[in-house]
C-alpha cells in the first residue's frame, strides 16, 4: 500500500467509512444511526394551522393573486413604511355589539346639535358657527400696539381638517375697537370698555342672528341651495374673555361657566351652569335698582352682583345661543397650561428641581414626542409645540 492509500484509509476511518486497495467500501458499524424520521421545513409549512386554507387558496392569507402582487410590489418598492401605511389605511369605525360607548368626532355628533336640529322646521340645515376672539399685543412689526381680532369658522367642517392651521379655516370677521380714554377716572374705564365690546359685537353678529332666526339661503360647493340656520356652536376664548362675554365680573373671582365664586373653587361638586337666562335675570335686577346711565352708581351695584356692567349682551337675541353652552373650556389653557402652572410646579416643589430634572433626562426620546434632556424646572412658558 503506497502513501496515497494510507492517506485515504486514514481519512475514511474518521468519516466512518474505510476503503481498501480493492476499491470496496466498508461502513463503520453503528455509526450515524437514524433515531427517527422528522419533519422538513416544507413539511412544517404544509402542516401549520393555515394549511387547509391554502388547499383552496394558494395565496393565503391574501385573498387572491392580485392582492399578493400588490403586497409584493409594496414591499419591493421605494415607498417608506409611513407612505405604505397611508396607502393601506382604512377608515376606522368604532362600534361595539352592545353600542355602550359613544364616540364624539365632531360637534354635529353632540346632543346639543341634535337638539337644535330637532327644533328647526323639517328640511332646514344647521350650520354651527365657531367664533374666536382674543385681545393681542402686537410687538413684531409695531410697538405698543394692541389688536382685538374676531375670527369665524364652521362647526360642520370635519375636525381633522378644522384643526390644521395651514388650511386657514378660521377667517377674520372683524377687528374690534379698543378704546383709549383721556380722563383719569379709571374706575369707569372697565365698564365702558365692556359695553363697547358687546355693542360692537351686536353690530357684527347681526347677520348671523337673522340667519339663525329665519334662515338664509346658501349654496354648497356643488351648487345645491339650502335654507341654513347659524346658531353659535362654540366661542374659543381664554378665561378673561369668557368672563367678558358671559358678563360676569369679580376680577377673576367669579367663574364664567358656573355660579361658583372663588370661595367655592375647592368644592368637590360642580356648581350649576351660568346660563344666559340667569345672567339676564341678574341684569334686570340691577337695572331695577340703579340707572344704567349713572355709570358710577350702576357700577357699584354691578360689583355687588358680581357682574361687569353690561346691560345688553351681544348674545341676548341670538336664537339657540346660550353662553352656558357655547363657552367651553379649551384644551391649551385648561389642560396643558393648567398642568404647567399648577401641577408641574407642585411636583417640582415636592420632589426638588435637581431630582425631577434628572429623571426627565433619563427618558428615552421617542419620535413624535417632546424630550427634555436638560429637565423641566427651568421652563418659563409652555408653547403649543410642547403642549402637543
Amino acid at each position: 500500500m503506497d502513501g496515497s492509500s494510507n492517506l485515504d484509509s486514514h481519512v475514511g476511518s474518521h468519516s466512518g467509512v474505510a476503503t481498501d486497495t480493492s476499491g470496496l467500501t466498508h461502513h463503520f458499524p453503528e455509526a450515524a444511526r437514524i433515531e427517527f424520521i422528522g419533519q422538513t421545513a416544507l413539511d412544517e409549512f404544509n402542516d401549520d394551522r393555515f394549511a387547509t386554507e391554502r388547499q383552496t387558496n394558494l395565496y393565503y392569507p391574501m385573498a387572491n393573486r392580485n392582492e399578493w402582487q400588490l403586497a409584493s410590489w409594496l414591499l419591493n418598492s421605494d415607498l417608506s413604511m409611513s407612505q405604505i401605511d397611508e396607502y393601506l389605511k382604512l377608515e376606522l369605525i368604532f362600534e361595539t355589539a352592545a353600542r355602550t360607548t359613544r364616540v364624539y368626532d365632531s360637534w354635529l355628533l353632540s346632543d346639543r346639535a341634535w337638539r337644535l336640529q330637532s327644533e328647526l322646521p323639517p328640511g332646514r340645515t344647521l350650520l354651527g358657527t365657531i367664533l374666536s376672539s382674543d385681545k393681542t399685543n402686537i410687538s413684531i412689526m409695531v410697538r405698543n400696539r394692541c389688536a382685538h381680532p374676531l375670527l369665524i369658522s364652521l362647526a360642520n367642517i370635519k375636525t381633522k381638517m378644522l384643526s390644521k392651521a395651514g388650511h386657514y379655516l378660521l377667517q377674520l370677521l372683524a377687528l374690534l375697537p379698543i378704546p383709549v380714554f383721556q380722563k383719569k377716572s379709571q374706575d369707569v374705564w372697565g365698564i365702558l370698555e365692556n359695553q363697547l365690546f358687546h355693542q360692537s359685537l351686536d353690530i357684527v353678529l347681526r347677520p348671523l342672528k337673522v340667519a339663525a332666526s329665519i334662515g338664509h339661503l346658501m349654496a354648497d360647493p356643488v351648487g345645491q341651495v339650502r335654507r341654513c340656520h347659524t346658531p353659535c356652536a362654540t366661542w374659543i376664548v381664554d378665561t378673561p374673555e369668557a368672563s367678558l362675554i358671559s358678563c360676569v365680573g369679580g376680577g377673576g373671582k367669579t367663574s364664567p361657566y358656573t355660579t361658583a365664586i372663588y370661595k367655592d373653587y375647592g368644592n368637590s361638586f360642580r356648581h350649576p351652569t351660568q346660563t344666559g337666562n340667569s345672567t339676564l335675570a341678574m341684569i334686570d335686577q340691577l337695572t331695577a335698582r340703579a340707572d344704567p346711565n349713572n355709570i358710577r352708581t350702576f357700577l357699584q351695584w354691578a360689583r355687588k352682583g358680581r357682574m361687569n356692567g353690561v346691560i345688553n349682551p351681544c348674545w341676548r337675541n341670538w336664537p339657540s345661543s346660550d353662553p352656558g353652552e357655547f363657552l367651553l373650556p379649551e384644551i391649551l389653557h385648561y389642560w396643558h397650561k393648567f398642568f404647567f402652572d399648577h401641577d408641574m410646579q407642585w411636583c417640582i416643589n415636592v420632589v426638588g428641581a435637581e431630582e425631577i430634572d434628572f429623571w426627565y433626562s433619563l427618558i428615552t426620546k421617542k419620535q413624535g414626542f417632546c424630550s427634555f434632556p436638560e429637565g423641566i424646572s427651568q421652563l418659563r412658558r409652555c408653547p403649543c409645540s410642547v403642549s402637543s
